[in-house]
């Protein structure tokens, strides 16, 4: 098929089997060579499932229980562990929330990167010029550290690393500053924005933060209660949000770019997977609910914008009017 996405995701379905809880709950996602999209929402929403279903990463107990998804035009929901193997580090590569974990303590930077380089056949001279890139000026001496005697921000650089070594052509990033401090945070996020686009590497990445996100994405997605909530240009999302949630975050979250204002925090609380209801689930919180809301909303497309809300246009009255 002509122009198809690289990574396309069709109504994905997670499940909790033991208890037969739905966690991801029909998500379709497409992202083309090179785009970066951002998936954000509240703790709980599904996005980091969605991110760990791509290559087959879910914690024991969870599965891909329905949907798609399509690696150029291949759909890998189900591959066979040798295709996954092929695929993680080679074709995808993932930066996981907390690089301390992700290491082994035991061994040193030199042994781990060493195997990350066999895997995909990197060579020795391939790992130390990736270093450099990551901001290591001495790469030889890092290869002799054991993950304790590096900070936090040093630690994430040696995962990136890891992560771009088989020169991925999708890198997934979940949550990858959430352990650090504000300043390495945006040192990290600048290397991980200016990697992708000196390579040409698309990127997933799952953050709750929307001024990361304005920064970063060409494109996001907003999750809520395992859905899809609203897509678009990260541009149109943030500036222009249709779908109550989105507009209810902006409310919530503060801005580098506007004057300090009083924040809104959103009514009620987000309803567990054993409450999640075939209509919107947004509506116990939502000032614009009704009756109709009962009942699964359709998407809405506004400008190439799409809203998962009966809605839409009492939101963009109201916001037109404040």
């Amino acid at each position: 098929m002509a122009n198809q996405p690289m990574l396309s995701i069709r109504d994905l379905e997670v499940k909790a089997a033991k208890k037969n809880l739905t966690l991801v709950d029909g998500v379709s996602l497409d992202i083309d060579a090179g785009q970066r999209v951002a998936l954000v929402g509240e703790s709980g929403s599904g996005k980091s499932l969605t991110c760990m279903s791509i290559i087959s990463l879910l914690a024991k107990g969870l599965a891909v229980t329905g949907g798609e998804i399509r690696w150029n035009g291949t759909n890998i929901a189900q591959a066979s562990s040798s295709r996954l193997r092929q695929l993680r580090g080679r074709e995808i590569s993932m930066i996981y929330q907390e690089p301390l974990t992700s290491l082994n303590p035991i061994l040193s930077i030199g042994n781990q990167l060493g195997e990350a380089a066999r895997h995909v056949r990197a060579t020795k001279g391939d790992v130390l010029a990736m270093l450099d890139r990551v901001g290591f000026h001495q790469p030889e001496r890092v290869l002799r550290q054991r993950p304790h005697e590096l900070s936090g921000g040093m630690r994430q650089r040696i995962m990136i690393a890891m992560a771009l070594l088989g020169k991925p052509r999708l890198l997934l990033a979940d949550e990858p500053t959430t352990a650090l401090d504000v300043t390495v945070q945006d040192q990290v996020l600048k290397l991980i924005y200016d990697i992708t686009v000196e390579t040409g590497t698309a990127l997933l990445l799952v953050s709750h933060d929307l001024n990361v996100v304005r920064r970063i994405a060409d494109d996001v997605a907003v999750m809520y209660t395992g859905r899809i909530a609203e897509s678009g240009t990260t541009d149109q999302v943030l500036s222009n949000p249709q779908h109550p949630y989105t507009a209810a975050l902006m409310r919530s979250a503060p801005s580098l770019e506007s004057k300090p204002e009083r924040l809104l925090a959103i009514a009620g609380r987000v309803p567990t997977p054993s409450e999640w209801t075939d209509g919107c689930r947004f509506a116990a919180r939502c000032q614009f609910a009704t009756e109709q809301c009962a009942s699964k909303p359709p998407v809405v497309d506004v400008d190439g914008q799409q809203a998962a809300c009966w809605h839409t246009d009492r939101v963009r009255e109201w916001r037109q009017a404040s």
